[in-house]
């Protein structure tokens, strides 16, 4: 039976993220879906820069590993994802600020599905709606969920939620919001 040379491969679903560490260097080119169960945002760099005919990312869990260097590539390499038209991350345990920069790499994306368990940065209306109408034009789904700590919960009131709920998202993107606020205590 003869076996498929990686260069061919276009769809790839691995349970283990140490795919990134052997991306470079061109033989996974040619990957137009690919599924892997975690990686840091460092590691998101090098997916993006390395894979240009990816279309769809599906992402379990993106950690927290960024470091100074990913910080001055992201900003400093501009080269564009431009066939990307999902990601798909069921676990942001990172900044969200550093994969909205990564994001503006993808112009060309429609589909944007993110659940946040960290960061309350998420919950910036018009930061957000500023990427969106500068950088991701093509947007046309864009589901979020996020779960705020107790303990982050003093910074964030009801009007930062009521944020989303204005001209831009339910007119002209047609995206409707729904919040819940709890707050849990558990006694010990």
């Amino acid at each position: 039976m003869p076996i498929l040379p990686v260069s061919q491969i276009q769809t790839l679903i691995t349970p283990s993220a140490s795919i990134p560490e052997t991306i470079s260097g061109g033989q996974w080119s040619s990957i137009v879906h690919l599924s892997i169960s975690g990686c840091g945002l460092d590691d998101l760099f090098v997916l993006f820069t390395n894979i240009p005919e990816l279309k769809y990312l599906r992402i379990e869990n993106v950690s927290n590993n960024v470091t100074n260097v990913t910080i001055n590539s992201i900003g400093n390499n501009k080269s564009l994802v431009n066939n990307m038209k999902t990601l798909h991350i069921d676990c942001l345990n990172s900044s969200i600020d550093y994969l909205f920069q990564l994001l503006e790499r993808a112009p060309n994306l429609e589909n944007l599905i993110l659940f946040s368990f960290h960061d309350p940065s998420i919950i910036d209306a018009s930061r957000r709606q500023i990427l969106i109408v500068s950088s991701l034009r093509y947007l046309k789904n864009f589901k979020f969920k996020f779960h705020i700590a107790n303990i982050l919960q003093k910074s964030i009131n009801e009007e930062n939620l009521k944020e989303f709920q204005n001209q831009f998202w339910y007119n002209e993107r047609r995206w409707y919001t729904e919040y819940f606020i709890s707050n849990i205590f558990d006694v010990g």
